[in-house]
This record gives structure tokens, C-alpha cells and sequence, in this order.
């Protein structure tokens, strides 16, 4: 199920919805208001699509949040009313090809009931969880960047050896590459090379080699995951991976959770959201983090912690 932020959401003003010309739209804004009545302090909202408004379709949220609960409709077919609600823990085996997180009812007490056994806020570890491809993808595009230039500087090398020396030396136990670049790292220190050519190539290969080294161990780092709601307040979540998580993602974060105020953040993490703020949507600075967007952030965290 596609997650909506609730930064994109424009609340509306239920009593419109009420008194709208639009049956439709009168009979949502009933459900929404018995769910208010159940789940309180919601609100609702429709997002930058029109269809939003179209659809009689509204998205359920708190304020403090990063991402809707999930959204209702109503809508009419062939003289029968339905109201639908669409959450991430609703899983519809008789829709699963179309809407199978969406569950339906013609009655708004059976409706209301799936409302408020569905509609949950997200956690932190869920957050992590929607916005975590950013960072695993920033951090395998240097990994791929670096790997492509120490294989084109390997391919290099290898153009300078006849095809008949490659095929002998393939049948043979060829000792691994770590000692390969270490005996070609030995040479560019102790032999005179007569053709700088070639020197160049060989010095290319260990530095390549060595950024890559440095951009693989990128995905053994951890990071703590920052999100700042109104009023001073923060949701944090340490011990975050670098990879993204395969799987059960409670089984993979072990991180822990903290909702505290901006002047009980740890300095280093302030300084870092600082300068992380200054960067655009998406933009990853090795050795600092990532900012996702205005209000959430990934702080490398110091090694040994």
C-alpha cells in the first residue's frame, strides 16, 4: 500500500463535506465523524491529487505524524452506499489483485469497526522502514560507482596480457585478490618502471581498489534516524542499518527508540542535522547522512557506539 505524508495532506473542514451538494461526500464526512468520535484527535484531509476530492476519498491522520493512518471513502453502485477503509494492516485475500488493503461494508457500524481496529499510527521502526531506500540507495550507488572504476582499471591491466596467458593462468589456484594488490602495491614502492604508462595504470588499480575498500565497509555503518514535530519534540531511532531490510524488519532493527526534545539531542546529531538541512531532498553526504526531506534525517552515528 502506497504510504501518504502528512505534510501533503490540506485538511478540510468537515461540516463542508456535510453540507455538501454531493450525497456522496454528506455520507463521508458521517463515517469520518463517528470515527473522530472513536479515535480522537484525528483529522482528515485530501492530498494534492484531485482525485482525492473526486472519489469522496479522505486520508486519516494526526497532525504529528509523518504518514496518514490510512483514508476512507464512500461511493455508490448500482443503488447500494459503501464505505471503504484502507489501511497497511488490512489484508483483503478477496481483492488482493486490486485493493488488498481495503476492506468494505454497506453498514457504518461494521465500517467503523474496521476503523478503528486498522487505522494505527505508524511507529518509528515503520518509518525507518518507508524512507530507508533513499540510504541504502545512496550508499550502493558510491559502492557500485567505485566497483565500476576498479573493474575498468582491472580490465585494463588484464588488456595488457595475451588471451593464451589468461587461459593458462585460469587453471591454476590463482591466490586471492587482496594479495594481488598487495604484492602490486609492494612493486609501485620498490621498482623503477620504465615506461610511466604503465606505472599509472598500476597506481590507478590500488587507488580504485582502495576507494572501494573504503565505500564497501559504507555498509557495515549504522545511523540514527531523526524526525522533528512541531513544539521542539523528536522521534529518534539509533542502531538503523546501512542496507535496507529483507524480510521481517522487526527481526533486522534492533535499534532504540527515543521521543525526547530538540536540547536533549546529542550535540553531534544537532550539528549534523544543521548541515544535512542545507542539502536537498534525497542528497547523502558520506561520513555525515541523509536528509529525506525537511523534517527527517539520517546521522551516521560514531563508530564504536
Amino acid at each position: 500500500m502506497r504510504v501518504t505524508e502528512v505534510k501533503k495532506l490540506t485538511e478540510i473542514n468537515l461540516q463542508d463535506y456535510l453540507h455538501a451538494s454531493n450525497s456522496n461526500k454528506t455520507e463521508l464526512a458521517r463515517f469520518a465523524y463517528h470515527i473522530q468520535g472513536k479515535i480522537r484527535g484525528v483529522k482528515f484531509g485530501i492530498g494534492a491529487n484531485t482525485m482525492d476530492d473526486v472519489q469522496c476519498r479522505l486520508h486519516v491522520y494526526y497532525p504529528d505524524d509523518k504518514y496518514a493512518m490510512g483514508h476512507i471513502t464512500y461511493y455508490t453502485l448500482e443503488g447500494l452506499g459503501f464505505y471503504t477503509v484502507n489501511a497497511r494492516d488490512i489484508y483483503n485475500e478477496r481483492s488482493r489483485n486490486s485493493s488488498p488493503n481495503m476492506k468494505k461494508s454497506q453498514n457504518i457500524q461494521v465500517a467503523l469497526r474496521t476503523a478503528c481496529k486498522f487505522l494505527k499510527r505508524f511507529t518509528p521502526l515503520e518509518e525507518v522502514c518507508c524512507s530507508h531506500g533513499g540510504l541504502d540507495g545512496s550508499i550502493s550507488g558510491l559502492v557500485s560507482s567505485d566497483r565500476r572504476e576498479f573493474t575498468r582499471t582491472v580490465n585494463t591491466l588484464s588488456n595488457g596480457l595475451s588471451s593464451d596467458h589468461r587461459y593458462l593462468t585460469a587453471k591454476e589456484t590463482i591466490p586471492d585478490q587482496a594479495s594481488f594488490i598487495n604484492e602490486i602495491r609492494n612493486i609501485l614502492a620498490q621498482h623503477d618502471f620504465a615506461d610511466p604508462g604503465v606505472k599509472a595504470v598500476f597506481a590507478s588499480l590500488i587507488t580504485s581498489y582502495d576507494d572501494a575498500q573504503v565505500a564497501e565497509a559504507l555498509r557495515k555503518d549504522t545511523y540514527t534516524y531523526i524526525r522533528l514535530v512541531e513544539g521542539e519534540r523528536v522521534v529518534m531511532m539509533s542502531g538503523v542499518p546501512a542496507l535496507a531490510y529483507t524480510g521481517d524488519p522487526a527481526k533486522y532493527y534492533d535499534g532504540v527508540v527515543t521521543r525526547t526534545t530538540h536540547a536533549q539531542v546529542p550535540e553531534y546529531i544537532q550539528n549534523a542535522v544543521s548541515t544535512l538541512f542545507l542539502l536537498a531532498d534525497g542528497e547523502f553526504v558520506s561520513g555525515l547522512g541523509l536528509r529525506v526531506d525537511e523534517s527527517t534525517y539520517y546521522v551516521l552515528e560514531p563508530k564504536g557506539n
